[in-house]
C-alpha cells in the first residue's frame, strides 16, 4: 500500500513539473513582416512563427529600425489604443523594449482586447526613442491580452516576451487523474487496521 501511494504521489508530481516544464517562452521580433506591413494575425498562422498572438488589425505598422533599437524592425501603434491578444493565455511576466514619445500606460488583462480585469501594469514615460527601454510587467493569473493607451503613432515597441504556460486540457485531465491516484491511495492508507497478538 505504502509503494502505491508513493508511485502516486511521484506521478502526480511529475505531471504538474511537466505542465509547467513545458510553458513555452515566445519573443516577437517584428523582423519577418515587411516594413509599412500591418501585424494583424500575422504570429498567429498569418505568414510568421506562430505564437498564437493577434494584435489589433490596422494599427501595429511595422517600421525599420533606427538609432539603437532593436534591429532591423519594430512595431508602433497608429491608434495609440494598440493591443495584442494571446487567446491561449500567458503567464507571470510580459516584457519588451519601447519608445515612446508621450506617457504611455501599458496594462495586463484576463481578457480579450484589452477588456476584464488588469492583472498588471505600468506607466511608460516618454523616452530616446533612438534607444529602447526594457520594461517588464509581471502579474499573476493568466492574461490573455496586453493594450497600450496614450497618443496615436507616439509608441513603438519590440522584442515582446512572454510564456504561454498555461496546461493544455489534456495536461489537466493527466494532472486531476495523478491527484485522484493520490487521494485513492490515502483512503485506502487510512482503512488499514492493525491488529496485534
Amino acid at each position: 500500500m505504502k509503494k502505491l501511494y508513493k508511485l502516486a504521489a511521484t506521478a502526480a508530481m511529475a505531471l504538474v513539473f511537466t505542465a509547467h516544464a513545458n510553458a513555452a517562452v515566445s519573443i516577437i521580433t517584428f523582423d519577418e513582416p515587411g516594413i509599412g506591413a500591418t501585424v494583424d494575425g500575422f504570429y498567429n498562422g498569418g505568414g510568421g512563427p506562430n505564437f498564437g498572438a493577434d494584435f489589433r488589425p490596422g494599427d501595429w505598422v511595422v517600421l525599420g529600425g533606427f538609432g539603437q533599437t532593436s534591429q532591423p524592425n519594430f512595431a508602433f501603434s497608429q491608434s495609440g489604443s494598440g493591443y495584442l491578444n494571446i487567446a491561449s493565455g500567458f503567464t507571470g511576466a510580459l516584457s519588451f523594449t519601447y519608445g515612446a514619445f508621450n506617457t504611455f500606460s501599458a496594462t495586463v488583462f484576463d481578457g480579450l482586447n484589452g477588456t476584464g480585469t488588469a492583472l498588471g501594469s505600468v506607466i511608460l514615460g516618454p523616452n530616446n526613442v533612438n534607444a529602447f527601454d526594457l520594461v517588464t510587467i509581471n502579474f499573476g493569473g493568466t492574461g490573455r491580452s496586453f493594450a497600450i493607451s496614450g497618443g496615436g503613432a507616439q509608441f513603438g515597441f519590440d522584442d515582446v516576451t512572454f510564456s504561454n504556460g498555461v496546461p493544455e486540457p489534456a495536461a489537466w485531465t493527466l494532472m486531476i487523474a495523478g491527484f485522484g491516484l493520490v487521494g485513492a491511495a490515502a483512503r485506502r492508507r487510512q482503512s488499514v487496521r492493525v491488529a496485534y497478538a
